[in-house]
């Protein structure tokens, strides 16, 4: 058998040239074509590779199995003593509300859409993001049973109950 032999590693020189010294490289000609910026990048084998555009985020629906304007307070009342100011706030909020007035365990996107609509506030441009960011930084939610479902926990619980703004 023949051994193999491997090629000697060689370290690149470096230019003697000093960084002034050296020119720009000149801009394209008048009659030379100019290209968008590429939407390619680089993958560890150095082949180029599509970049994706970003998917929209989901459709949300209104949902009409519960009353927002019944339980033993309703949702706006609830919203009124609580006072959240910010959208983490408010999503925990309605979660704690669905929980204490109509048993509900947990809550999905178009749950807290349909009390934000209800309730006329505007909405973050990715509502589904900013409850994950409740369960992931926050910690006031925890993962549902249910895809895409999210139960508060006691951390969410007791920053509702104490009030945001009292």
């Amino acid at each position: 058998m023949i051994p193999q032999r491997s090629l000697p590693h060689v370290v690149p020189k470096r230019s003697t040239i000093p960084a002034a010294d050296v020119e720009p490289p000149a801009d394209p000609q008048p009659d030379e074509e100019t290209t968008e910026p590429s939407t390619e990048e680089e993958t560890p084998s150095g082949t180029a590779r599509q970049r994706r555009p970003a998917a929209p985020p989901p459709a949300l629906e209104i949902l009409s199995d519960i009353n927002l304007s019944t339980g033993k307070v309703s949702l706006r009342d609830f919203v009124a003593q609580k006072n959240p100011s910010d959208a983490y706030e408010k999503i925990t909020t309605i979660a704690v509300w669905y929980k204490e007035n109509h048993n509900l365990e947990e809550v999905n996107a178009n749950r807290i859409y349909t009390a934000y609509r209800f309730l006329e506030w505007a909405l973050p441009s990715d509502l589904a993001q900013v409850i994950r960011n409740l369960k992931a930084s926050k910690k006031w939610l925890d993962k549902g049973e249910e895809r895409g479902g999210y139960k508060v926990n006691m951390l969410g619980l007791n920053k509702v109950l104490e009030g945001f703004g009292n």
